[in-house]
């Protein structure tokens, strides 16, 4: 058996079903009123994050044989460190759902042949086990999610806070290591680092590993899986590991691979990394394919980078691999079909990866066992969400699935050639979408051209733009879109596209609307023909607001923002609606709810101070963008597919 080492965040996911109940006897009734509707005896608890990683590892089985030993290590209430280790296995708690009367975890054979998970405790305080608690909604057969709960506790015991290192210091991390008999006689082959950024896993801790398990010829062989981005750009399309990560410490340690799971892929596009990972076809864009490079060579071990794996949302995963001599490029199947928020998809893919990677007795590449565990992966989401299938639901009558070590591939996996891929990636953008295939003009005698003007689709969906300048804007427009959907910004939201008419301004808008779930309002001032046209605007939005048929938050758009109404210009009309959200009629103040302004005008250069075109510009939550088909080659433009 090898030895395995899981180091990160334990995390006990609780799933809740409800129907609406209406009873006569609650002194509290009506739409919030819901009763549970499942088994009383039903395992409403499950593992998540390390813990789904350690359970996972820890029941992977050759011809009917356990594969691994595992050893783990989180922070947790020490009062649940025996019922945590029962959930490690098949069954291993009569009746886990922690309102029946039964709780207690049945007997364990030896360690050794049972599968459970051995846990090593970093906690010193008295602390609440982290918990995610998920409601959900059964309504006409169908589950709708009604909330989410994160019950956790910080290292600063600040229960407002979510930052923090359970171990901050070398000091603690010797002191802490000296109390952990098992782990100073245990010689890890594999360890896996499982980081959900809840203060488990920190600079201080991993040296302390790495001292007690040094690189070398049988140095332990390293599993990355992090929900934080670990790298910064140092100039156009080049990064390098950030000075404050974790990350840099294995630098000289033998990664095999580095995992990155939907949230860091989404935190790279935040922290304006990478604009798309994927463009509309699936396969990933020319920039993925740049930062995966980068993320490799970040961590070259001994002439040797790690193999890349990228899962972004709504997307198969990307991996970046060896193939012969050359590196090449993979795109798996999509395992996430089915599962919406249900079940923890990275988590199993990530784990079933490492299994057949190790659990064989020649060690495979990512790039051999992609296909099975994609395949795993598929059905265990299967499996988990008939948990949650309608009209009963009772998760405890089948036991979770195993991996399999030696099951042929039933998934399907697409490899191309890394270096030929970036290549066409280059000659597209230089060349506007235009390949030219030297092999094929070799073997005809004749040119060989091929259009390829999807590879200019990396941005949005179904627009295509070829201007390295307009790719900037768009990039910076749906970043902003993004935080803005997502609730990281409570305020209006508001920008400038400096442009000429035609420029494709109303289509990109409209096709980001439908991509991040915005409510598109657009306006041309043009067509108006007094200010009282442009109160009236802000009427109709406030009353698509207020209309309960419409969930989805606002885009409003005004094209040709610098033309003259009543001969005068109207930026002062904007002022207090994207700064504080208010506007005026009659002598009467009215109040938008915060939205997303994006205005459009042609060469407005710097306005006159009577204008109150430079208050406008400063009120803006980005500086003007400019978004025109003059760029690099006189004839870039935009095309509408």
């Amino acid at each position: 058996m090898k030895n395995i080492l899981v180091i990160g965040d334990w995390v006990v996911d609780e799933h809740w079903v409800v129907g609406k109940h209406r009873s006569d006897t609650a002194s509290r009734r009506g739409e919030a009123h819901y009763h549970a509707l499942h088994d009383l005896d039903s395992s409403v608890e499950a593992l998540s994050g390390a813990g789904m990683v350690a359970s996972l590892l820890a029941s992977t089985k050759a011809n009917n044989d356990l594969v691994f030993r595992v050893h783990g290590v989180g922070a947790w209430n020490s009062d649940d460190q025996t019922t945590l280790e029962a959930m490690t296995r098949a069954n291993g708690l009569d009746g886990y759902n922690r309102y029946t009367v039964t709780r207690e975890a049945k007997p364990q054979r030896a360690l050794d042949n049972t599968g459970v998970v051995h846990l090593h405790n970093i906690c010193t305080t008295k602390v609440a086990t982290t918990r995610v608690i998920r409601v959900y909604l059964e309504d006409h057969l169908q589950m709708k999610h009604l909330y989410r709960l994160d019950w956790e506790q910080s290292p600063d015991q600040d229960p407002r806070s979510h930052k923090g290192a359970w171990i901050q210091n070398s000091r603690q991390a010797a002191e802490w290591w000296k109390r952990q008999s098992h782990l100073e006689s245990f010689s890890p082959h594999v360890i896996i680092v499982k980081d959900l950024v809840k203060g488990v896993v920190t600079d201080a801790l991993l040296k302390q590993v790495i001292k007690a398990y040094p690189a070398g010829e049988h140095g332990p062989h390293w599993y990355i899986s992090s929900k934080e981005w670990h790298l910064r750009p140092t100039g156009r399309d080049e990064w390098r590991l950030a000075e404050d990560t974790w990350l840099r410490h294995l630098v000289h340690q033998d990664v095999r691979l580095l995992f990155v799971p939907q949230v860091a892929a989404a935190a790279a596009q935040l922290l304006k990394n990478i604009n798309s990972w994927r463009i509309a076809s699936g396969a990933p864009s020319w920039q993925a394919m740049k930062l995966m490079d980068a993320l490799g060579n970040a961590l070259r071990f001994k002439g040797r980078e790690p193999e890349v794996a990228v899962f972004p949302e709504r997307s198969p995963l990307f991996l970046r691999t060896k193939a012969s001599d050359s590196k090449a490029l993979i795109v798996g199947e999509d395992s996430t079909k089915g599962s919406g928020d249900l079940v923890p998809v990275s988590s199993v893919l990530f784990a079933s990866m490492v299994a057949m990677m190790e659990g064989d007795t020649i060690f495979q590449s990512a790039r051999n066992v992609l296909p099975r565990a994609s395949a795993f992966t598929a059905l265990w989401v299967k499996k988990e969400s008939e948990r949650f299938t309608p009209p009963v639901w009772r998760p405890s009558t089948h036991d979770p699935i195993e991996i399999g070590i030696g099951k042929p591939p039933t998934a399907r996996v697409k490899q191309t050639s890394w270096n030929d891929e970036l290549t066409d990636w280059d000659q597209a953008r230089r060349d506007l979408g235009i390949l030219y295939n030297q092999d094929r003009a070799r073997a005809s005698s004749k040119p060989d051209y091929t259009i390829e003007l999807w590879r200019a689709m990396t941005d949005v969906d179904g627009y295509i733009a070829l201007t390295a300048s307009k790719r900037e804007a768009i990039r910076a427009i749906k970043r902003e879109l993004r935080m803005f959907v997502q609730g990281q910004n409570a305020n209006h939201v508001s920008m400038l596209l400096e442009s000429e008419p035609g420029s494709g301004k109303t289509f990109l808008l409209d096709k980001l609307a439908d991509e991040l779930g915005l409510d598109l309002m657009p306006y041309n001032i043009t067509r108006m023909t007094s200010m009282t046209n442009i109160l009236d605007c802000f009427d109709e939005i406030v009353s698509r607001q207020s209309s309960a048929a419409s969930s989805r938050p606002i885009l409003a758009f005004f094209d040709e923002i610098n033309a003259l109404l009543d001969n005068s210009h109207i930026y002062g009309t904007f002022l207090d609606p994207i700064d504080r959200g208010t506007y005026t009629r009659s002598g009467r103040a009215f109040y938008i709810r915060p939205c997303a302004w994006v205005f459009a005008g042609t060469g407005m250069g710097n306005s006159a101070p009577e204008t109150k075109g430079s208050d406008f510009r400063s009120r803006l939550t980005v500086p003007p963008l400019q978004f025109n088909s003059r760029g690099t080659h006189a004839n870039d433009t935009t095309v509408r597919a």
